[in-house]
């Protein structure tokens, strides 16, 4: 586990995700980014930050809390989103605890989290999500965020820390973004409906010479109704915005759209995604232009609209209409016992453990939910229905189907999660969660895996008493 107070490596000023491109000097291992990390900060109180990854783009785990040293849930400000980055070694989140407190939680892959100290305490509010950068040069996380009445607040943690200040002359009302590129920090922020951009060599000093407003080719203003989202990945700076029509920052007027620039100040379109929500405060991004994920407030509830390479995909329940925050980086390497996992059970077969009459029949019911770390259903199996079956024998799941298949569900998992497998008969409900250990664990000889479905005594969601099952069933890993 990386701490967020060590420097990390560097190749004079080129990042290590820059070099892949052009080799390997001196045979030194570099991590290759693979993973997209997302975190967001339900809109209720006594919510914690929430961290989901996906190795695609398109899948995505369940929620993950970030967590205290204590090991409690760590408390975020009510409807105050959170900011992450990557570098080559891990993660970094950023967050304002409910007195105003930012903290840091650092973690190398996404799934083990160390909590950092606090920060120092600002006045914030839901316009203040920290967005945070790596600066390969000197090892020093940046992080940028506006407090209540505009002003820009930036300071540097880890390598060489810099203390916090404000930024002369700039404001916002919406959420403002940093990035680093090659020897600059890049600001970017919403101010009168158009983009500001400004340059720091130190995140102290912004110079008039190094500030601006972006533009187009043509120099024509960049608007946005929303926060802009500013990054330097893989060589390439980009910029994300809510578009408005050119001269009328007006409400609810166009689209989410991608801009790349060579000096951060003049910009081209990449594409143009989709229709942005009205209520939007900023969208997020993540990845190389051939996975390319855009995040934007879902409309008409309280989630998050994922997009990989201009196409709508999954919408996620992460119970926020706020902004969220995106990063590319490591995961765990493939061999790791304790990874997320893409998962694929499938149910063989059962038997009754205390048969009854020999000519005696029931229907039965299988059904599985794959569960969060707190509880939540993130997936659920088709239920699966087989009638009239007689009770004093065992039977094939496949009994009865033309062509033979199996009730089967895949799914991405990861330490905490669970799957809960119930079995309705005649006598009743029984049921058996299933741990990431279990799940992910060796199999008998014959490639099988096998539990016993009951119900202890005060267990809810089935019925104390009803006849136990033997259940048999395989997994393998995607």
């Amino acid at each position: 586990m990386f701490s967020s107070l060590r420097p990390f490596h560097r190749l004079g000023a080129l990042p290590l995700f820059a070099i892949l491109a052009t080799g390997c000097p001196g045979g030194l291992e570099l991590t290759i980014p693979e993973r997209h990390l997302l975190v967001s900060t339900p809109n209720f109180q006594g919510a914690s930050p929430e961290v989901r990854l996906s190795d695609d783009g398109i899948r995505w785990s369940g929620p993950r809390a970030l967590t205290l040293s204590s090991g409690a849930n760590a408390p975020a400000a009510p409807g105050v989103p959170a900011g992450v980055a990557a570098n080559d070694e891990g993660y970094l989140v950023a967050y304002f605890d409910p007195s105003g407190n930012l903290r840091t939680s650092s973690s190398d892959d996404g799934l083990r989290w160390v909590a950092g100290p606090a920060h120092g305490q600002f006045a914030v509010d839901a316009a203040s999500r920290p967005s945070v950068s790596f600066n390969y040069d000197t090892g020093t996380w940046g992080i940028a965020f506006r407090e209540v009445g505009g002003q820009i607040v930036t300071l540097g943690v880890g390598g060489a820390p810099i203390g916090a200040s404000r930024v002369p002359g700039a404001s916002s009302s919406q959420p403002i973004s940093l990035t680093w590129k090659e020897g600059n920090w890049i600001l970017a922020w919403a101010t009168q409906g158009f983009v500001g951009i400004a340059l720091s060599a130190d995140l102290l000093q912004w110079p008039t010479a190094n500030r601006g407003a972006a533009e187009d080719p043509n120099g024509n203003l960049i608007f946005t109704q929303g926060g802009p989202s500013i990054g330097y990945s893989l060589g390439t700076l980009r910029l994300s915005v809510n578009r408005v029509v050119q001269g009328s920052p007006s409400f609810g007027t166009g689209e989410i759209e991608i801009l790349q620039s060579d000096d951060a100040f003049v910009w081209r379109r990449e594409d143009l995604i989709a229709r942005t929500n009205p209520f939007s405060t900023g969208t997020a991004f993540s990845g190389p232009a051939s996975e390319l994920v855009v995040a934007d407030i879902a409309a008409g509830v309280t989630g998050t609209q994922m997009h990989l390479n201009g196409r709508a995909g999954v919408r996620l329940e992460t119970r926020t209409q706020n902004t969220v925050s995106l990063a590319f980086g490591p995961k765990e390497p493939a061999d790791s016992p304790e990874g997320l996992k893409d998962l694929h059970v499938t149910f063989r077969r059962f038997k009754r453990s205390f048969p009854s009459d020999p000519f005696d029949t029931e229907d039965l019911l299988l059904e599985a939910e794959v569960l969060a770390i707190d509880g939540r259903v993130l997936h659920t199996m088709p239920p699966w229905e087989m009638e009239n079956i007689y009770t004093n024998a065992g039977h094939l799941f496949s009994e009865g189907t033309a062509p033979i298949r199996h009730p089967e569900l895949g799914f991405l998992v990861q330490p905490g999660e669970t799957l809960r497998v119930r079995l309705t008969g005649s006598d009743g409900t029984v049921q058996q969660h299933l741990s990431y250990a279990e799940l992910i664990g060796p199999a008998s000889p014959t490639g099988e895996k096998t539990f016993i479905a009951g119900c202890a005594a005060g267990e809810s969601g089935c019925d104390e008493g009803a006849i136990r099952y033997q259940v048999w069933f395989s997994t393998s890993l995607r």
